[in-house]
């Protein structure tokens, strides 16, 4: 009878692993293919239009915001927006280059015509940003982040 019950607990504990195991590369799965899309899609924008996708500034900008609300001294305020669109800055760079690495060694690329087409065009972008200001990556013309598609 013990052999039975050591039976029955065996089927269920391999059953539940077999479903969390399922679950978790349903959630894999998902995670990289939406990992996969916002690579393309920021380099796709980032080619189309030389600026840094909205959605990687969002939270800067946001921080800009939070500063010029708090903060009444005109010259601690313009020093510590500076210093959070120096730190934008270099982190856009960052992302930029993480897309470009991607686009290098990505089997998703139509091909390597393609390939090459595009790391081109974002290598050509990320080096233009290291001379550009933060408004000017961003495709700011108030300074407040918000690009011409946002």
């Amino acid at each position: 009878m013990i052999w039975l019950y050591l039976l029955i607990l065996i089927v269920v504990l391999s059953g539940s692993l077999f479903l969390l195991v399922r679950v978790l590369i349903h959630f894999v799965e998902k995670a990289g293919g939406e990992t996969i899309q916002n690579f393309h899609e920021s380099a796709d924008y980032i080619s189309n239009t030389g600026i840094a996708p909205p959605q990687w500034s969002i939270k800067f900008v946001e921080r800009i915001g939070r500063l010029q609300e708090k903060i009444s001294d005109e010259e601690l305020r313009n020093k510590k927006i500076e210093t959070v669109k120096r730190k934008s800055k270099r982190t856009l760079r960052h992302r930029l280059k993480q897309v470009i690495k991607f686009y290098r060694a990505s089997s998703t690329v139509a091909d390597e015509t393609t390939r090459e087409r595009v790391v081109k065009r974002l290598k050509e972008a990320r080096l233009a940003w290291k001379t550009k200001s933060w408004d000017e990556i961003t495709g700011s013309e108030s300074g407040t982040g918000f690009g011409p598609y946002y």
